[in-house]
C-alpha cells in the first residue's frame, strides 16, 4: 500500500512531475478540441445542409411528378384547343409587322385588337 511516511524526495518529485506531465496533456487536449471544434462543427452543418437538400430534391421530384402526370396533360389539351381558333396574320400585316419592328426594335408590339380575344 501506499505509505507516505516512507516517502523519499525522489519519489515526491516523480509523482509532481507525472501531475505537471498530466496536467500539461489534459491543458493540451482541451486547446486542441478548441482548434478542431470549428472543423466538427463544419462537417455538421454539411450534414445537416445534405439532409435539407435531399428532403428538397424529394419534394421536387414528387412536384414534378404531380406536373408530368396531371397538369401537362391538361396543358397540352388546351394548347391544341387554343390553337385551332387562333387567328393568323396575313403576309401583308406580317410585312408590316416586321417593318415596325426594324424601325424601332426597342418597342413591344401591340396586339391589333388591343387585348381582345378573337374568335372564330
Amino acid at each position: 500500500m501506499y505509505d507516505p511516511n516512507t516517502m523519499t524526495v525522489s519519489e515526491v518529485v516523480t509523482i509532481v512531475r507525472n501531475v505537471g506531465i498530466l496536467g500539461t496533456i489534459l491543458v493540451a487536449g482541451w486547446k486542441a478540441r478548441a482548434l478542431v471544434q470549428p472543423i466538427v462543427d463544419f462537417f455538421d452543418d454539411l450534414k445537416k445542409l445534405m439532409k435539407r437538400a435531399t428532403r428538397h430534391m424529394d419534394i421536387m421530384e414528387e412536384s414534378m411528378g404531380l406536373l408530368l402526370d396531371n397538369h401537362l396533360a391538361h396543358i397540352g389539351e388546351n394548347v391544341s384547343k387554343v390553337a385551332h381558333h387562333q387567328v393568323r396574320a396575313s403576309l401583308l400585316e406580317q410585312a408590316s409587322y416586321a417593318e415596325s419592328e426594324a424601325a424601332a426594335p426597342e418597342a413591344v408590339a401591340e396586339s391589333p385588337t388591343d387585348g381582345q380575344d378573337l374568335q372564330v
